[in-house]
C-alpha cells in the first residue's frame, strides 16, 4: 500500500521523536501523540486521574448526550488516552516480542510484519508497513500497575467501572465493551472475573 492512501482504522507513523496516528478510514484527524491536534476532529480527552471516583472530565464531555451515542465518546476518549503506550509500543525496546508475515489486513494480497510486543504493564501488537508506519490491532492490560483513567485500576468492581465510565454500548457474559462507532472504528473492552476488573483490552478495526 503506498504511502497517503487512506488505509482502514488508523496507524502511526514515526518521524525522528514523533509519532502521529491517521485515524479511521476516511483519515479523519492526525493526531500527535504529545496530545497536540494537528488537523481534524479531535477524541476527548480523559484527565490523569480525578480527585473524586468519578470521572468528572467524561461527564462533561458527554454532556447532553445520552444511551449510545455516551458510550462512543467514551470508546473515543478511551483510545485517545492510550496513545502514549502506542508511541512506547512502537518505538521503544520491549521485554519481548515477536515477529510473524501476515497477510495485509486491507486484503490487497500483500504481507506485513506483524508485530507483539510485552512491556511491564501492558502488551500490544501491531502492523508495521514497508514505509515504516505502524498499524495497531490491539493492546491490553491486566496489571495493577497499568495506569487506567479517571482512578480506574484492575481489581476493582464492575459496579465502580460502570459508575465511572457509564452504560456500555454492549455487554456480554462478563465483559462490558465501549465502541467508538461510526468511521472511527474501534472498541475498549472491561472483562471480569468474579465481579472484579481482570483485564482490559483496545482492539482496534484493521479492515
Amino acid at each position: 500500500m503506498a504511502n497517503g492512501q487512506e488505509r482502514t482504522s488508523f496507524a502511526t507513523t514515526t518521524t525522528g521523536n514523533n509519532l502521529t496516528m491517521h485515524l479511521s478510514m476516511k483519515v479523519v484527524g492526525i493526531i500527535s501523540f504529545s496530545g497536540a491536534i494537528i488537523m481534524g476532529a479531535p477524541y476527548p480527552a480523559f484527565a490523569s486521574g480525578p480527585k473524586s471516583t468519578t470521572c468528572e472530565l467524561v461527564s462533561s464531555l458527554n454532556d447532553g448526550e445520552s444511551g449510545e451515542e455516551r458510550s462512543h465518546s467514551t470508546a473515543r476518549a478511551l483510545i485517545k488516552y492510550v496513545e502514549k503506550y502506542w508511541d512506547v509500543a512502537t518505538s521503544e525496546k520491549p521485554e519481548k516480542s515477536s515477529m510473524s508475515r501476515v497477510q495485509d489486513p486491507s486484503g490487497d494480497g500483500s504481507e506485513l510484519d506483524f508485530h507483539k510486543v510485552q512491556f511491564g504493564s501492558f502488551q500490544a501488537g501491531f502492523y508495521r508497513y514497508p514505509d515504516g508506519t505502524a498499524m495497531p490491532s490491539e493492546l491490553s492490560t491486566t496489571s495493577i500497575t497499568f495506569n487506567l483513567p479517571c482512578g480506574l485500576k484492575v481489581g476493582q468492581a464492575q459496579k465502580k467501572v460502570q459508575a465511572v465510565l457509564g452504560t456500555p454500548t454492549q455487554v456480554q457474559q462478563e465483559s462490558f465493551i465501549y465502541g467508538t462507532g461510526g468511521d472511527q472504528n474501534g472498541e475498549v473492552i472491561f472483562t471480569f472475573k468474579r465481579g472484579k476488573l481482570s483485564q482490559v483490552m483496545w482492539a482496534y478495526d484493521t479492515h
